[in-house]
C-alpha cells in the first residue's frame, strides 16, 4: 500500500474513533457517506474536519494542511483549512489528546507561517507549535484525562 493510502486508511480509523469520542462529551458528529459529500459537502455534516496528526507526539507540532495530491505526478489541489466546503472546525490530534480550532483562526495564522511541503511531497501546509495550539484553539481534549478544557 503506498504512502497515501495508508494515511488515508489511518484517518478514516481515526475520524471514527473521534466520533466515539465525542460523543462522550456531548458533541454529535455524522460522517458524510461517500468520497463524493465529503467532496462536495465536507468530513461531517456538521461542519468539522477531523486530521489524525501521527507525528504530533515526536515533533510537538500540528500539521496543518493547505494542499494535497494523492501522488507526486498529480497536481496540487485545495484541502484542509482552505477546502471550500461546510467545514466550521477543525479536529486535530493524536489518539491522546485532540484540539479544536475555527477554521478562520486557522486560515488567519496561515498568514504568519511559512508553507512547506512534506517529505512524501504529498501535502503542503504549516506547523504550529503546541504552544501555540493551546492559545489559539477553541478546545483542547486530554483523552487520558478525559478533560475538555477552554482556553481562550
Amino acid at each position: 500500500m503506498n504512502y497515501y493510502q495508508n494515511q488515508f486508511k489511518k484517518g478514516k480509523e481515526y475520524e471514527k474513533f473521534i466520533v466515539d469520542k465525542f460523543k462522550e462529551y456531548g458533541i454529535t458528529l455524522t460522517l458524510t457517506k461517500d468520497f463524493n459529500e465529503q467532496i462536495n459537502i465536507g468530513e461531517t455534516y456538521e461542519g468539522y474536519e477531523i486530521k489524525f496528526d501521527d507525528k504530533y507526539k515526536e515533533t510537538s507540532n500540528l500539521w496543518i494542511e493547505t494542499q494535497e495530491r494523492t501522488k507526486i505526478d498529480n497536481k496540487y489541489v485545495e484541502s484542509g483549512i482552505l477546502r471550500n466546503d461546510n467545514t466550521i472546525y477543525y479536529v486535530i490530534g493524536d489518539y491522546e489528546c485532540v484540539f479544536i480550532f475555527s477554521k478562520d483562526k486557522l486560515k488567519e495564522l496561515k498568514k504568519t507561517h511559512d508553507i512547506r511541503e512534506n517529505n512524501m511531497k504529498t501535502s503542503k501546509g504549516y506547523l504550529l507549535t503546541v504552544i501555540e495550539a493551546l492559545e489559539n484553539c477553541e478546545r483542547y481534549i486530554d483523552l487520558k484525562q478525559k478533560e475538555l478544557m477552554d482556553w481562550y
